[in-house]
């Protein structure tokens, strides 16, 4: 390898890129020199996309070793060994969590602590930060007249009728947040006013008003009259939406021949020029107003999550601009915060790199390859979805200029490993210069694409596909590819579940995938398939708070919360975790709650006590303890302890997933929820990001977007509704040197302002490349068999899908058979299956661990044996040790905690009486043996015991327990807890002899205890 180097591969989907990026970083790690036999793992940052692959990536990478290694490769053994005493170096992950280690290193300079919060969901933050604002307006002059002037543009200028505009800032928040943060600088406001505005207007309606008067006879009668009612009905004020369409054409509109005078076409050319000025006047300062309140919002938030120590996730990036452009640290300084120095750098799914992240690594990249690095990234323009997030495809071809003197290396990966030759084919030729000049051209005529686009644009629109094309392997021959276009969601419903059906004979349900565009269509297509009892895995199945069994346990914890919540307590007993747990038949809980509604008071009946009356037994056994404790005890212990009482990981096992994933979030939110009531308030608004169960691999129908697909692969692929709806977004960022101008662009501003038109053109082609690409990563996930169902649209958007085909229907070779699947799958591993946990019930282990038996007795003697153990616990094996040395050192220690205690000569001479004594002494004095103090052991069901004394030698062992007193009423209790202790030491030490005493400190005995007493 020739450093320095920068290399760049454009993959295409399916020719092996993580393998690729493997490959090149073993090569780096098994080919760098090594500085005293060191292994430069430090030295390489590999960068991915999402956390997914950078586990693939590790697991490659790790694979790869241990097979070189038991292969004999010593190379590859130190490798492997070193990456495993060293794997905090072993740098494969994503930018967001670089960033943050970045950030991490270098808080303070942030104003934030060393132990500061990643916080995901900034939404109750900023909600937050807005009503604050709100609340000083009562208050604050300044914060009043900033609403007053936003709600003078909201009613005349928006034309908005709502009476609640909170909501429409608080969405607006949101929108400039993410713009903010997204490419990390401000917004600039401009200095057009509402009366700017107003006045505009006036000069149209003033305008207008001359020309009517200058019409001559020939004049367009339909405009004629669209210009008489527009005056009429709009004497004091107008929308954009409100003037005629035929102010578009450059001349003024009348029946050929007309005479038409100098002053009517002067008149119109200024109309023109106005109406163009009022659109540009509307869209440079629509938003000035929310600026201003998000500038005045962002004071309160940045005060609120400093107080907080707290970071957005959102704001990872910005925050560590700020630091680089404020020139806050150096890269020595970094380097050294982090421990490492980085020389070698690979980034994944390059396409979709923002130019804030780039940023962010540039100085960092640029200094390795100045000191003999390389920088080694992959992509593929034809795969760039995410430019919603910020994404920036152009970054490929700018960083291969901007360092093309660095020994610039290119490679093309033009093998699909991943697809049967037949679907290679097909989207080679659908994606082919060819056919999508034919799309375009097709779409044009039919005047389908709303823009008019350049040859330029054109030319723009194909590069990203320009020798795309690619070739099968060898041994992946046959496929099948099936279009069809659909007229109506009736035969889409019969089409796609003819598929299914038809697929689930020849492959496993967990082999085949639906894909769609957004999250509300993997809702609907969950539902069908639930419907016909096809099992199903997409983020509505994986959302604890659509689970059955978690909503009936959420019903439990609000009777709970509310006693008189019969609704929830019926809810609970009528499921199936109380009727599988209690016997109880469902039939008899259902007679019994419908029985109620023949008593003459039933509207007044509270539900839990009539079932307490009719199932007392049941109702002791099952919620007695619960009714109790509720408000006494820690939500996550009531939870846990609910598990337990009723079975429910052993009677629902394939649930699991869902009933770990919602006590994990009793334990993330708990200190921010401390009660029952706060829980469940946050559990119903809570956002469902932080509801999904990182499942595993599971022998379910998948469905999900095309975004969640990409980088993954199946056998079989279907995709329900392929659309092509280019759609132009209002709100459209303008990137100035220092600082973001926001633009409000409509159809109807274009359609009067050049300038305008040309934003909404370019904005337009980005929105079409995103269309096309999205459409390719969604046709090359399919390894064996891809379905396509094209719909025709609806009534106001034509789908382009369409013209992208040139045939309603396509089948291209041949379904594979089940014997071809089934040979396919057998080189396949098993899968091991875990036992379930079990949960202990935690309510009852509490009251164990806090008896009050005897608590109040014998209070000098209780402290005076947690004295001497606190002194024994810094007395190890004496044997060939300073005696006196060592106890007096105990006896300071001992001082230094017990503070309020005047006299130690009793315990002194106490603890001299326990090492001298003949019978005590041997457990002091061990020869060759090792003595543990105060050692924490786990047992088999991960509970933690903390062991006072165990000494180790090779034949025995001797586990004791001080006791304070000797109470022969608590000495069962004693042996017991003994016995519990040896039992995990045999575990722990098999085959060696294990024994227990009991040491009494008040009368300076020791019991040895057998299996017998404690039993």
């Amino acid at each position: 390898m020739k450093f320095p180097q920068v290399h760049t591969v454009e993959a295409s989907a399916g020719s092996g890129k993580t393998y690729c990026l493997s490959k090149r970083y073993i090569q780096l790690l098994l080919g760098l020199p090594r500085e005293n036999n060191k292994i430069p793992l430090n030295t390489i940052l590999a960068i991915t996309f999402t956390n997914k692959a950078a586990m693939e990536m590790k697991a490659r990478i790790l694979q790869f070793l241990k097979e070189e290694a038991l292969s004999g490769n010593l190379q590859a053994r130190s490798a492997m060994d070193y990456i495993i005493r060293n794997y905090n170096f072993f740098q494969v992950q994503t930018i967001d969590s670089f960033i943050n280690s970045i950030l991490y290193g270098c808080s303070f300079k942030l104003g934030l602590s060393a132990n500061f919060k990643t916080e995901e969901l900034y939404r109750d933050y900023l909600s937050f930060s807005l009503d604050r604002l709100i609340d000083q307006a009562a208050t604050d002059k300044a914060v009043l007249g900033l609403f007053k002037r936003f709600l003078n543009q909201y009613l005349y200028i928006e034309n908005k009728s709502g009476w609640f505009p909170k909501q429409s800032i608080y969405l607006r928040m949101q929108s400039l947040f993410s713009k903010s943060n997204k490419y990390s600088k401000d917004f600039a406001r401009n200095d057009i006013t509402p009366k700017d505005i107003i006045a505009c207007k006036k000069d149209i309606l003033k305008l207008n008003s001359k020309l009517v008067k200058k019409l001559p006879e020939g004049t367009n009668s339909a405009f004629a009259k669209k210009l008489d009612s527009f005056l009429k009905e709009n004497e004091n004020g107008f929308g954009i939406e409100d003037i005629s369409d035929f102010f578009k054409r450059p001349d003024f509109p009348a029946r050929k021949g007309t005479h038409v005078s100098s002053q009517t076409i002067e008149l119109w050319s200024d109309l023109r020029k106005v109406i163009a000025n009022l659109c540009e006047l509307e869209s440079l300062s629509s938003f000035n107003y929310y600026i201003d309140i998000f500038d005045a919002l962002s004071v309160i938030l940045k005060d609120i999550s400093g107080r907080e120590d707290v970071l957005f996730l959102e704001a990872l990036n910005k925050n560590a601009c700020r630091l680089f452009d404020e020139k806050s640290i150096a890269l020595p300084e970094l380097y050294y915060r982090l421990a490492a120095r980085f020389k070698h750098f690979l980034i994944d799914e390059f396409q979709d790199t923002s130019v804030l992240q780039w940023k962010n690594i540039f100085a960092m990249v640029e200094n390795a390859l100045s000191s003999d690095g390389s920088l080694f990234y992959v992509g593929d323009r034809k795969q760039a979805i995410y430019r919603f997030r910020a994404g920036e495809a152009g970054l490929m071809n700018l960083v291969k200029n901007h360092f093309k003197d660095f020994n610039l290396t290119q490679e093309s990966l033009a093998k699909n490993y991943r697809s049967r030759k037949n679907i290679v084919d097909f989207n080679n030729n659908l994606f082919s210069e060819y056919n999508l000049q034919r799309f375009l051209k097709q779409a044009q005529s039919a005047k389908k694409i709303k823009a008019d686009l350049s040859a330029e644009d054109i030319s723009e629109i194909l590069s990203a596909f320009k020798d795309s094309g690619q070739q099968s392997a060898d041994e992946l021959v046959g496929g099948y590819v099936s279009v069809e276009k659909i007229s109506s969601q009736e035969g889409l419903k019969t089409a796609l579940y003819g598929a299914v059906d038809d697929l689930r004979k020849r492959f496993a349900p967990g082999e085949v995938a639906i894909l769609t565009r957004k999250n509300d269509d993997v809702g609907m297509f969950t539902s069908w398939f639930l419907e016909r009892g096809i099992p199903v895995e997409s983020e509505n199945t994986l959302n604890i708070k659509e689970n059955y069994y978690i909503k009936e346990i959420v019903s439990f914890l609000k009777f709970l919360n509310s006693p008189i919540d019969n609704i929830s307590f019926a809810s609970f007993i009528l499921g199936d975790i109380f009727s599988h747990s209690s016997g109880v038949p469902m039939q008899d809980i259902r007679d019994f709650i419908f029985g109620l509604r023949q008593a003459p008071d039933w509207n007044n009946i509270y539900l839990y006590k009539e079932f307490r009356l009719k199932f007392t037994g049941i109702w002791e056994r099952f919620f007695e303890e619960f009714f109790k404790s509720v408000g006494f005890v820690p939500l996550y212990e009531l939870v846990v302890s609910i598990y337990s009482r009723f079975k429910v990981i052993e009677k629902f096992s394939d649930q699991q997933g869902f009933f770990m994933r919602f006590i994990e979030l009793i334990k993330q939110e708990e200190s921010e929820c401390a009660g029952i009531s706060d829980f469940l308030e946050f559990f119903q608004d809570c956002e469902d990001e932080k509801l999904y169960v990182n499942a595993a691999e599971s022998d379910s129908l998948k469905i999900l977007t095309v975004h969640k697909a990409k980088g993954l692969e199946f056998k079989a692929v279907i995709i329900p509704m392929l659309t092509m709806n280019v759609k132009v977004s209002r709100e459209i960022v303008v990137e100035n040197d220092t600082s973001l101008s926001l633009l409000r662009i409509k159809r109807k501003y274009a359609d009067f302002s050049q300038r305008l038109k040309q934003v909404h053109k370019d904005e337009y082609k980005k929105s079409f490349i995103d269309e096309i690409n999205n459409i390719y990563v969604a046709l090359t996930r399919a390894a064996d068999e891809l379905y396509v169902f094209v719909p025709e649209g609806s009534e106001t958007s034509f789908n382009l899908a369409q013209i992208l085909f040139t045939e309603d229907k396509i089948k291209i070779g041949a379904k594979l058979t089940a014997q071809c699947v089934k040979k396919d799958n057998g080189a396949k591993d098993s899968v091991i299956r875990i036992p379930s946990c079990a949960y202990k019930d935690l309510i009852d282990f509490i009251k164990r661990e806090f008896r009050q038996d005897n608590i109040l007795k014998g209070r000098d003697s209780i402290l005076r044996g947690n004295i001497l153990h606190y002194a024994l616990s810094f007395v190890g094996n004496l044997d060939n040790q300073d005696k006196d040395l060592t106890l007096n050192l105990a006896f300071k220690k001992t001082a230094a905690k017990f503070v309020f205690i005047k006299d130690f000569k009793d315990i002194k001479s106490c603890l001299r009486r326990i090492v001298n004594d003949k019978g005590l002494g041997k457990y002091f004095y061990t020869k060759g043996a090792d003595v543990f103090l105060e050692k924490d052991v786990v047992n088999s069901f991960g509970d933690t015991e903390r062991i006072d004394r165990l000494i180790v030698s090779k034949k025995e062992i001797i586990v004791i327990d001080y006791k304070s007193t000797g109470d022969e009423g608590l000495k069962d209790d004693y042996r017991a807890q003994v016995v519990k202790y040896v039992n995990i030491i045999k575990h722990i030490y098999p085959g060696r002899m294990v024994k227990g005493v009991l040491l009494y400190l008040d009368s300076l005995t020791a019991e040895e205890v057998s299996f017998e007493q404690g039993n």
